[in-house]
């Protein structure tokens, strides 16, 4: 019996170890700041809000944060948007059917001197839990002169920092690094293998635990 006990023992803790670990990977879009904790800049302040002044800017955000499970290419309504690289440079036109929202839009607000532009742009830091090592992010930026656009970023872990030419309504998105993803997780839905793997594990644990227990009570009846 005692060694049935330490068996069953160890089921539990692998359960708990698979289980914990799936859930700490699990991501979603979320309402707030959706994953978005904290926003800085390499000079002047950077502030997020929910609330625009423009009541045009306001619709639209509100529209798109109503859209967040859809593609960011059918909730623009575009196949393609213009990427600027770090150094605020044109790089191409980007492929956007891939893309998915990993935030909602908010307002960002930047007070620098001078105000950011193509030569003068303002890094800005974004620290956001929904980051992941299986996506590519970038910033979606409704730019004051060129309307919606793209920033490339550069970072690890849950920061990335992309350069702003101008502050506007902004969102994190991304792709996924490999469109066959065989394991890991599903930053949109928060789906993945772990939960299947928990699952298996839970199941595994259960029948070795009847069958020690079957086991043990034919001898005791022997």
């Amino acid at each position: 019996m005692k060694r049935i006990a330490i068996l069953l023992s160890m089921c539990i803790f692998l359960m708990m170890g698979f289980t914990a670990e799936g859930a700490g990977n699990i991501n979603s879009i979320t309402t707030g700041n959706g994953g978005v904790v904290s926003v800085s800049s390499d000079r002047g302040t950077a502030v997020l809000s929910d609330t625009f002044e423009d009541p045009l800017e306001q619709a639209e955000a509100d529209r798109i944060n109503g859209m967040l499970s859809q593609p960011v290419s059918e909730v623009l309504q575009l196949k393609a948007l213009s990427l600027y690289g770090l150094d605020t440079r044109y790089i191409e036109d980007q492929d956007i059917s891939a893309f998915k929202f990993l935030t909602r839009v908010h307002n960002l607000k930047l007070d620098a001197d001078p105000a950011p532009s193509i030569d003068n742009p303002v890094k800005v830091r974004f620290v956001c839990n929904n980051i992941t090592p299986d996506i590519e992010v970038f910033v979606l930026h409704k730019c004051s002169e060129h309307g919606w656009e793209l920033l490339k970023t550069e970072g690890k872990d849950n920061m990335i920092s992309g350069a702003f030419h101008s502050a506007s309504p902004v969102a994190l998105v991304y792709r996924n690094k490999t469109e066959a993803v065989s394991a890991g997780i599903s930053p949109k839905t928060g789906e993945n293998n772990w939960e299947i793997i928990a699952v298996t594990a839970a199941i595994g644990c259960l029948l070795i635990g009847i069958y020690a227990i079957r086991k043990s009570r034919r001898k005791w009846e022997d």
